[in-house]
């Protein structure tokens, strides 16, 4: 449960850092990944900050720790004043300012840190929990890999801390999709790791511009690096659940035998078809085939991608083939979705435009946890609007 949160140390000299981060990871024994900056290097504009405890140090002489207390309180998982000796006056502003304690830094500090951690995250847990979302196919070529990708960007592009795996059968092709050049890849873990850890996943991620990171399958051209075993990837997905708030799986055309040894660990699947008979019917089967032995299990989600109204298939077929399964329809737009995989540039924006980009959007939403969905303001009456207007104008 510790490494699911990050504990930084904001001090005011480089010393008292040292110190302090000496004395919690002396008591807390590795369990916590702990970092130690500086004032004047707080800079997490437009980060996520949800899964880190913040100890900011305080005192009389330096306001610059309560006003970092301030900016850090609201998108933290918990913001904890720590110092020396502080007077009644400085700890009660600290506290009104958003800490949640305040500790003094002498022998039992660090076991004090690991007890209030401990006690963080008892009160919050749906805040270290990550969501995971497996992304399937039915067969060759139905746009598992563009569900997946551009998912995995609408959820970043929300600020979200995402995490992009690729564990298609085939030859990886995310990278390519989205232009990136991996350092390293999945391949090498197969290679020369039997387990992995949070040091290791930095190590293999690539960071896409809108902030997700993607951990890569071999290319093409490699030596063919041996498949990833199911303990190894197991472990893969734990440790991303661990260091992200969302983790998207592509797990392209994989067989039915690793869907159901992975299957516990993903909150949602998306198996992915096409509004063509034959792909209809392996669509279908895989859903039966899922409620059968899974009668109770509501995360497996049918999506029919690159619907066409105009096609020979509606709604109402689809509707027919599947039954009352949860069900997606994505829209068709070939021609956008092939200039965007060329380019590198996802499908998904931040204001949607095409009816493809819109429908994403929605998915995307719909599988966001609920302390992470936008809440719409309520529409305002045509007088509050003609008032708004007049304002405007005249003002």
């Amino acid at each position: 449960m510790f490494s699911q949160i990050k504990l930084l140390i904001v001090t005011a000299r480089v010393e008292t850092g040292t110190s302090v981060l000496e004395l919690v990871r002396r008591s807390a024994t590795g369990k916590l990944n702990v970092q130690c900056i500086g004032h004047d290097q707080v800079a997490f504009a437009g980060q996520d900050l949800s899964r880190h405890v913040i100890l900011v140090e305080i005192n009389e002489q330096c306001r610059s720790g309560l006003k970092v207390i301030q900016e850090l309180s609201p998108q933290a998982m918990a913001v904890l004043a720590v110092g020396r000796k502080a007077s009644r006056e400085c700890i009660l502003e600290a506290i009104r300012g958003g800490s949640r304690d305040y500790i003094e830094i002498d022998d039992q500090f660090g076991s004090q840190v690991v007890l209030d951690v401990q006690k963080i995250l008892n009160a919050c847990p749906e805040k270290v929990s990550a969501k995971c979302i497996a992304v399937v196919s039915t067969q060759g070529g139905t746009g598992c890999s563009t569900i997946a990708s551009n998912l995995a960007i609408n959820l970043s592009m929300r600020k979200l801390s995402t995490g992009l795996i690729d564990f298609s059968s085939r030859s990886g092709d995310l990278a390519i999709m989205l232009d990136l050049i991996p350092e390293h890849t999945l391949g090498e873990i197969t290679s020369r790791f039997q387990t992995v850890d949070d040091e290791l996943l930095e190590q293999m991620s690539t960071k896409h511009p809108s902030g997700l990171s993607l951990y890569s399958l071999d290319d093409i051209l490699s030596d063919g690096a041996r498949p990833m075993s199911v303990d190894l990837s197991r472990d893969l997905i734990r440790a991303a659940c661990a260091r992200y708030s969302y983790v998207v799986v592509d797990l392209g055309g994989r067989t039915q035998v690793t869907i159901d040894t992975l299957s516990d660990l993903f909150d949602s699947m998306l198996l992915v078809g096409l509004p063509q008979l034959v792909s209809l019917r392996y669509l279908q089967y895989g859903v039966q085939k899922w409620t059968e032995r899974h009668p109770d299990d509501d995360r497996f989600v049918a999506v029919v991608n690159r619907f066409d109204e105009s096609g020979a298939l509606d709604g109402d077929n689809i509707s027919m083939l599947l039954g009352d399964h949860p069900t997606y329809m994505v829209p068709s737009d070939l021609e956008s979705c092939h200039l965007s995989s060329n380019c590198g540039v996802p499908v998904t924006m931040k204001r949607p435009l095409s009816k493809l980009s819109k429908s994403l959007g929605k998915m995307t939403e719909s599988l966001l946890k609920s302390n992470d969905r936008e809440t719409s303001p309520a529409p305002k009456s045509r007088l509050e609007r003609y008032r708004a207007m007049a304002v405007e104008l005249f003002s």
